[in-house]
């Protein structure tokens, strides 16, 4: 090869300083798969990083790339160009002449999506803009999305074992901070709404967090909650609902009925318009030959 151009391998989580015989070169990036098949691997990104334009300690740039294989997969990344507050710049020659950038950055890749489960039970996703691309999630284990576009709108549709209907969370292109709310079903029709809150935070990731769903994006963080989670400590099921609401809430089956539920309950009040107090009751299957007595409403709130 060319005794001109170095070729560095840095591992995930890892950070490798350029040789000061290299720090002015044009710098290329690609991924490397030790798994792959011979000849799928991918060729380096379409354009350099270009880390010279940042002057300014403080300031941040990003740019998203991306790389080709032989058989047309696109894989993508962000890059997040920071600048020490060291050394000072140096003028060509005379006074007044223009300055030397001098090489005092910080090179930082990122996925264009990570999403992060912080749930206690499994996360499923899709991305529509991506056909057919699907996932699960286990409960705090993260994954990176390479496939997007985020320099278009991309949503994420979101599913649980109990709630098989999803809902979705929009990310558009030159997304500002702001709030949402959507909902998803569980297989009886009742909704479980979620809180959406998007903050822009250059060079820091996008990151969606659903009831601790992380997801990342670069510049943009995303957070995904469910108002409550319900951990029932008794030895008997418990069944609960919103108080002036018939139904129970949602995620609570016949099993909820006969035996205490290990896991936690994600809850949220389904009904504006009526009171937002929670009842509960013990399941109708413990005394048979009895009725579960319902406990006096009492109010929730959130975790400061």
């Amino acid at each position: 090869s060319d005794r001109s151009t170095k070729y560095l391998q840095v591992s995930p989580g890892d950070v490798v300083p350029i040789p000061l015989s290299h720090v002015m070169a044009n710098m290329f990036v690609r991924p490397i798969n030790k798994t792959q098949h011979p000849g799928d691997g991918y060729v380096f990104c379409n354009k350099p990083i270009l880390w010279g334009r940042v002057t300014q300690s403080g300031d941040v740039l990003e740019e998203t790339m991306q790389c080709h294989s032989n058989k047309d997969h696109k894989y993508r990344f962000c890059t997040a160009v920071s600048r020490y507050n060291y050394p000072l710049d140096r003028p060509v020659g005379t006074v007044g002449s223009p300055l030397i950038i001098q090489p005092a950055h910080m090179i930082t890749l990122l996925p264009p999506i990570t999403v992060a489960n912080l749930l206690p039970c499994d996360l499923h996703y899709t991305v529509r803009e991506v056909g057919g691309l699907v996932g699960r999630i286990k409960p705090g284990l993260s994954t990176a999305i390479h496939q997007v576009n985020i320099e278009s709108s991309v949503e994420l549709n979101f599913h649980l074992d109990n709630f098989p209907q999803s809902g979705s969370l929009v990310v558009p292109p030159s997304a500002t901070s702001s709030n949402h709310l959507f909902k998803v079903h569980d297989s009886l029709g009742r909704c479980l709404f979620l809180h959406g809150s998007v903050s822009v935070n250059k060079g820091a990731g996008i990151k969606v967090r659903l009831a601790g769903i992380e997801v990342r994006l670069a510049g943009i963080k995303v957070s995904v909650s469910a108002p409550f989670w319900l951990v029932n400590k008794t030895a008997l099921p418990v069944v609960f609902r919103q108080e002036g609401v018939p139904e129970t809430a949602a995620g609570q089956f016949e099993e909820h009925e006969t035996a205490r539920m290990v896991a936690p309950l994600l809850f949220s009040f389904s009904d504006s318009e009526a009171s937002h107090t929670l009842v509960a009751r013990v399941g109708n299957r413990l005394h048979p030959e009895g009725i579960s007595q319902v406990i006096l409403p009492y109010m929730v709130s959130h975790a400061c």
